[in-house]
């Protein structure tokens, strides 16, 4: 995955994990094609099956919906494939060409205190069930299922207040064995760690942009310590760039560019061939999910 080639592409780079596991690290080296996304096929007010569906396009009346409702908050990155979400205990089914024996089910789902558990079927037999429920505040992480034993539709139940699906995976066992031993090697080669504030303090730059036009933006960083990476929330094109800098692919979806110093620079669409985007964008560090955090050391001999 594109992840992956960023990590081997640089060597020094440090993997922070706020609030994930190892398992939501092999996660994120499957290639973005892997996932599927429940809310795709929702509506944004409740269905016949009352599922409905949140996109981050919509972050604010998200945050407050769960605030007033449930008294939690969560700004967790939706991997650009929204959120499906059920309240109560509702039932969901969900289709892929990829199902069958030996493969393995992966699913990306909210914890909180207003939760309860999320039980997945397979032509009416449970595959297994994950308990949503915690203790306090939330979380949306990446658990590891089970394995397949045919080919038949994939049946989500939810029982508890709020329960919600962000992603599912479907590959095949040996593949994943293969993402979790290369998740276990960053952690031998101390490469991973917890999130604290100390392993973020070499990235506390200052970032501010303005607007220039929907295609074009300045972005000006103020008091960055080491070379280090922002994070463009646009959906991932190669026509962006920032000083003529390609981005980088980042969870196969995000735009990144990689700063060496202080400075104001221009993030530009090629607004040539593609005028009144009407994008609206914000710059971010990589900071939900897993946070990838870049510490470049000057490179010798340059």
């Amino acid at each position: 995955s594109n992840l992956g080639q960023l990590l081997d592409n640089y060597p020094d780079a440090k993997i922070v994990l706020n609030k994930k596991t190892e398992i939501d690290l092999a996660a994120s080296l499957i290639p973005y094609d892997k996932l599927i996304f429940p809310a795709k096929k929702l509506g944004f007010s409740p269905g016949e099956n009352n599922w409905w569906k949140r996109e981050a396009a919509d972050l604010i009346n998200w945050r407050e919906f769960l605030q007033t409702k449930y008294g939690f908050d969560n700004q967790d990155f939706d991997l650009g494939g929204g959120w499906a979400v059920a309240e109560g205990n509702l039932k969901l089914t969900t289709e892929s060409q990829n199902l069958g024996r030996g493969r393995v089910l992966l699913a990306r789902v909210l914890e909180s205190t207003k939760s309860g558990s999320i039980k997945f079927y397979q032509g009416g037999q449970m595959i297994n069930q994950i308990i949503t429920k915690i203790e306090g505040g939330s979380n949306i992480r990446w658990f590891e299922v089970g394995e397949f034993e045919n080919n038949g539709s994939i049946t989500i139940e939810t029982e508890g207040g709020i329960n919600v699906v962000n992603a599912l995976s479907v590959i095949e066992k040996k593949q994943w064995e293969q993402y979790k031993n290369r998740s276990a090697g960053y952690v031998k080669d101390n490469r991973v760690y917890k999130y604290k504030e100390d392993n973020t303090s070499d990235i506390s730059a200052t970032i501010s942009f303005r607007e220039i036009n929907s295609a074009k933006y300045e972005v000006t960083l103020k008091n960055l310590k080491k070379p280090t990476y922002i994070i463009f929330s646009q959906n991932y094109d190669k026509l962006w760039k920032l000083e003529n800098q390609n981005a980088v692919p980042v969870y196969s979806l995000l735009n990144g560019f990689r700063i060496e110093k202080d400075g104001t620079y221009i993030v530009e669409f090629d607004s040539q061939k593609y005028l009144n985007l009407g994008i609206k964008i914000s710059l971010i560090f990589l900071f939900a999910a897993i946070i990838i955090v870049i510490l470049l050391t000057p490179r010798r001999g340059i």
